[in-house]
């Protein structure tokens, strides 16, 4: 009985492409067969309700805007103002505007380790309404 050589071909192995692309078109025919008859749907006639009455759109009241120049100066409205007197007008300010907000406008060369004091103070009045300005340019 003769013996097999076991020597390598160097034929290439063969993809028979039939097969899967039997699949491709099976599942492009799917996807045709769903998007036309998700496109000839059926709408129903409904008659939407109106507002008969309105208040109109509720204005928003305006942030309260806290400025820090480069020589730690607070200014509230453009004027100068100490530490000590803001915060009972900023406490005022929110009881008067529930919705009211109070932005933190901060020099950009002022380093964030001089402005993270009146943060904090600002934060502990307004909790979550207390925001940090940054300016782009």
């Amino acid at each position: 009985m003769p013996l097999r050589s076991r020597r390598p071909t160097n034929r290439m192995p063969e993809i028979d492409m039939i097969p899967m692309l039997g699949v491709m078109l099976v599942v492009l025919a799917f996807f045709v067969l769903v998007t036309t008859t998700l496109n000839s749907q059926q709408t129903a006639n409904l008659i939407l309700p109106t507002a008969q009455t309105g208040t109109g759109a509720v204005k928003a009241a305006q942030p309260l805007i806290v400025t820090l120049d480069q020589q730690e100066q607070i200014t509230l409205a453009n004027k100068p103002i100490p530490l000590e007197k803001l915060s009972p007008l900023l406490v005022a300010y929110l009881e008067a505007n529930p919705k009211g907000a109070i932005v933190l406008k901060a020099d950009r060369q002022l380093p964030y380790k001089k402005v993270l004091p009146l943060l904090e103070t600002l934060k502990a009045i307004g909790g979550d309404r207390v925001s940090l300005a940054i300016s782009t340019s």
